[in-house]
């Protein structure tokens, strides 16, 4: 068994305005963003889960992956941008994003926007 706080990851820039940490994956970014992390990086199948918070009126920019995620809303609202669409989320809201398929995310709130993401390749 392994265990990490996402206290203990190296924070770092991701697609514009989010700031995540590695929490499991074997992902260095393509644009060289982010970190292996430094004590989960066994985990097969899972390219990465990350923790992460957009700060009020900031945007994680449109992107498209190379494989299948999901984004999960701990706390705050704002927009999810999929496929050329626009959805309302808050906190509680899970998002499936198929691969190929291209999305985003704007912190429409007051307060930071904390969510968990993951990329998958199973």
């Amino acid at each position: 068994m392994k265990i990490i706080n996402w206290r203990n990851c190296e924070a770092y820039p991701v697609h514009g305005e989010a700031i995540e940490r590695a929490l499991i994956g074997n992902r260095v970014d393509a644009l060289n963003q982010g970190p292996k992390s430094p004590k989960l990086s066994a985990a097969k199948g899972f390219v990465f889960f990350n923790q992460a918070v957009l700060d009020p009126k900031k945007k994680l920019e449109n992107h498209t992956g190379t494989f299948e995620e999901i984004y999960y809303v701990i706390s705050g609202r704002g927009s999810f941008f999929l496929d050329g669409e626009e959805y309302p989320i808050r906190d509680g809201d899970a998002v499936y994003v198929p691969e190929g398929v291209e999305h985003g995310m704007m912190n429409e709130g007051s307060t930071p926007m904390e969510y968990l993401c993951a990329g998958s390749k199973i």
